[in-house]
């Protein structure tokens, strides 16, 4: 857990791991477990590789700062939901929602198996969070509609298992997707990429522009 009081400036509390290999379990009686939280201008740093899981594999707000495998030397393999979350007590949405999110997936080994949500919030308060996808590594989306701001992929892999939509804003790249039979629509605002589409079933109106 990293957090403060401050979204940006001096006082901010810092999370810096830099191990050969990682290994973070999170499970709770009570509510959701969270593998990661990063709130109010904190700073989470993961370098070498990382194995995390929980029902959130990160929580997130208030111009807080996550990198994980920002070298793209390492394996990652994620499993759980990211999110982007307001208070529910925040009725006046007087906390910023958005946050900055970095994750390098790199390699066949390199996974991160979840959606990308938002909680008392809209997609359209969030502009920082970038994903990229190479090398092999994929991207298996769950049970719910998830987002990325900017969507990198190199040899990288999309398996669209949810019956929730997957929103891009912006896509560069080559990479493989693969539609599930009963899986929701990609819509991509903006980018030029070269996919390869799979698609499961009665899917071909899954892909949007």
């Amino acid at each position: 857990f990293s957090g403060s009081n401050v979204d940006t400036g001096e006082g901010k509390s810092s999370v810096v791991i830099d191990a050969n290999k990682t290994q973070i379990t999170a499970t709770s009686d009570i509510g959701k477990s969270a593998a990661m939280t990063a709130y109010s201008g904190s700073e989470i740093v993961i370098k070498g590789d990382l194995e995390a899981s929980g029902d959130y594999v990160l929580r997130t707000r208030g111009g807080a700062t996550t990198k994980i495998n920002e070298s793209g030397k390492n394996t990652v393999k994620l499993t759980g939901d990211i999110n982007f979350e307001r208070a529910a007590s925040d009725t006046d949405a007087k906390t910023k929602i958005d946050a900055n999110v970095l994750i390098n997936l790199v390699g066949a080994e390199s996974a991160f198996k979840g959606n990308i949500l938002v909680e008392n919030g809209t997609a359209d308060e969030i502009s920082g969070m970038k994903l990229s996808i190479s090398d092999g590594a994929t991207w298996e989306t769950t049970d719910d509609n998830s987002f990325v701001n900017t969507l990198a992929l190199s040899d990288g892999n999309i398996n669209h298992n949810s019956s929730g939509d997957v929103t891009v804003n912006k896509i560069s790249g080559s990479g493989n997707i693969v539609f599930a039979e009963d899986s929701g629509h990609l819509h991509i605002d903006d980018g030029t990429a070269s996919l390869n589409l799979t698609m499961a079933g009665e899917t071909a109106d899954k892909y949007n522009t």
